[in-house]
């Protein structure tokens, strides 16, 4: 609307979930908002997708621009025995961890219900998870039912996630609907090997049994199932980490994601549409 109202020569809008959340009136002002631009990127081939399906918006004024991040951040050495030790954590414990939001569709009970069915194959396993959001006090009372308050750690907020995926040993996703997750995008540039809900732009970042594990969602024992595998087969998880990191340097970059967003605004600038 700022845009619109400011007279500018371009005017981009992005979308960058699959917002089932929204009700009839948010769609109306969507849609009188889409009017007002020139162009819609989307995130994910999921969100681009979606976006055309429930606000009607026509296919050749929406394009895809995958989220671009700074891998050498994520991809530093750090020495994970130190941050163990910070964090308390056993030089021997198993470290599963999982960067999201506690968000009604984060899919955290899931991940919970499956923590007891890793626990109990491998008692050594420990669940970091990181964030905050609305969820967050259910899920830690879920965990005192399901009796797995020494199997997990809720660690909050945090403003150190590269340190922590140092120490991870598997990284896991079990969201119920995605647009395009950079915590996953994240994980891999760290060489941390990903079992993910096969959900939204997920199958775009990952190739199941290439750079990571794709399960179905709301499934805790196949999630369950996923991370065994990577604890107990270090070959594999080796693998998928060295592709997973691999991937995103070559079709994840900040620099890509920039190059794409200026070539679009040259070519509607170029193209006369002010």
């Amino acid at each position: 609307m700022a845009g619109y109202f400011g007279n500018a020569k371009v005017i981009i809008s992005t979308r960058r979930e699959r917002a089932v959340w929204k009700r009839l009136h948010h769609k109306i002002l969507q849609h009188a908002a889409n009017t007002l631009v020139d162009k819609i990127v989307a995130n994910s081939l999921a969100v681009r997708d979606f976006v055309i399906a429930q606000e009607g918006v026509p296919s050749e004024k929406i394009i895809t621009i995958y989220n671009g991040i700074e891998a050498a951040e994520h991809a530093a050495v750090y020495a994970k025995d130190v941050i163990k030790k910070e964090l308390a954590i056993e030089p021997d414990r198993v470290i599963i961890g999982v960067v999201s939001n506690f968000g009604a569709y984060k899919g955290h009970p899931y991940l919970l219900k499956a923590a007891r069915i890793v626990a109990g194959k491998i008692p050594k396993a420990l669940f970091l998870l990181i964030g905050d959001g609305p969820f967050l006090q259910e899920c830690k009372e879920q965990a005192n039912v399901l009796r797995v308050t020494q199997a997990v750690r809720f660690l909050g907020l945090r403003q150190d996630v590269p340190r922590l995926l140092a120490v991870c040993d598997v990284f896991a996703f079990p969201s119920l609907t995605e647009g395009f997750p950079n915590a996953v995008l994240e994980a891999q540039s760290a060489r941390v090997p990903v079992v993910a809900t096969n959900v939204g732009g997920i199958p775009e970042i990952i190739a199941d049994g290439t750079n990571g594990l794709l399960v179905p969602p709301a499934d805790h024992d196949a999630l369950a199932r996923g991370i065994v595998r990577l604890c107990e087969d270090r070959r594999l998880a080796d693998t998928l980490a060295d592709n997973g990191r691999r991937s995103v340097a070559e079709r994840f970059s900040a620099e890509k994601m920039a190059a794409a967003y200026a070539g679009v605004y040259d070519s509607l600038l170029a193209s006369g549409m002010d």
